[in-house]
């Protein structure tokens, strides 16, 4: 009995795939070509370490931005019981 090897296209999905030369696939459909031969291009996996190192940034700018404005005069906690108007003393010029 012969054995029948249907390939179906990676591109059109069509069973259109033939065989002309050893290690060589190719649809007729599409013209999608795969040569096996020959070592396959390896994926870039830049996304991972582009990702991670906008988060990092994104966490330093929140952290410093966080410290500067808990530092600025206004935010600063006062002490429980006094006034909440400003004194002549709390008063910055800059």
């Amino acid at each position: 009995m012969a054995e029948n090897n249907i390939i179906e296209c990676p591109v059109c999905s069509k069973r259109t795939v033939v065989q002309p030369k050893a290690n060589v696939y190719q649809c007729l459909a599409c013209n999608f070509k795969r040569d096996f031969s020959k070592p396959s291009k390896p994926k870039s996996n830049i996304g991972f370490p582009l990702i991670a190192t906008l988060a990092a940034l994104l966490s330093l700018f929140i952290l410093r931005a966080v410290y500067v404005f808990s530092n600025t005069p206004d935010m600063q906690q006062r002490e429980v019981g006094s006034s909440t108007a400003p004194t002549p003393t709390q008063h910055r010029i800059y």
